[in-house]
């Protein structure tokens, strides 16, 4: 079993409000309709991101504007979600999307349950389940985001995987942002310790993200590494390296393990 994410950034325009980036999910759905048995999780892009700011959702819910938000942003979020699984059936690819709001409760934006049987159930059947960074429900704040990156991870425990693959718009964990410093050198390999360490150095996103960008990614992977699952950040315009990286093979990016 391997959990794929693939990446808002990489996915969507994250600075203009409901674009995605349909070459890339193209070449991603002809790389993934030759495989089989894995769990796909998005993240939400400008689909979601931006909205979630300007409403304000990362917080309790008290007010009648933020509860515009809330349904405009699950609009959103269903317009992203309709138009990549679109794309993945085009391609041949059995993809079932699954709603985080109809199936997990977060407790200050921390997820504190989820229903794993009928994500299991669809694995037996052949299908490949999907399921995208949301907006949930949640225990103390009313609602909160769950991002993708947390779901990812919380699949690949449920489900015991041997790989997480995030598919982001660069190459990997760069020393510096390689979209405004040229020098920025991507890092290869991490092991746990390094990896701590990088997550309280790595930056805040460019562009708005409110699931921190790659510090929360980093934050995010430590429980699946520690359980002994690989994770490999990869650069998903590069198709060749998705396909590397879901056959195990060495690839540009960078490696985390224990």
């Amino acid at each position: 079993m391997i959990v794929i994410k693939l990446g808002g950034a990489a996915i969507t325009d994250k600075s203009k409000l409901f674009v995605i980036k349909r070459k890339t999910i193209e070449s991603t759905a002809r790389v993934l309709a030759n495989h089989r048995n894995y769990l796909l999780v998005h993240g939400a892009g400008s689909f979601g991101h931006i909205l979630v700011n300007k409403y304000n959702l990362k917080g309790p819910i008290r007010s009648h504007r933020q509860l515009i938000g809330y349904a405009k942003t699950k609009a959103s979020l269903l317009k992203l979600e309709n138009e990549l699984v679109s794309i993945l059936a085009e391609n041949h690819i059995p993809v079932a999307p699954v709603a985080a709001s109809s199936s997990l409760m977060a407790d200050k934006g921390r997820i504190v349950s989820q229903n794993f049987e009928i994500t299991a159930n669809m694995l037996k059947l052949g299908l490949v389940p999907c399921i995208g960074g949301d907006v949930v429900q949640d225990i103390s704040f009313g609602a909160s985001v769950v991002s993708g990156d947390q779901i990812a991870v919380n699949l690949a425990l449920a489900f015991h995987a041997r790989n997480i693959i995030f598919g982001t718009d660069v190459d990997g964990l760069f020393t510096a942002d390689p979209k405004l410093d040229h020098k920025a050198r991507l890092i290869s390999t991490l092991n746990t310790v390094e990896l701590q360490e990088w997550a309280k150095k790595a930056g805040p996103a460019s562009v708005p993200d409110a699931s921190g960008g790659m510090r929360g990614k980093l934050t995010e992977v430590l429980p699946a590494v520690r359980a002994g699952i690989k994770v490999t950040i990869i650069n998903l315009n590069r198709p060749q390296r998705l396909r590397r990286a879901i056959a195990g093979h060495p690839v540009i990016g960078t490696t985390i393990s224990g």
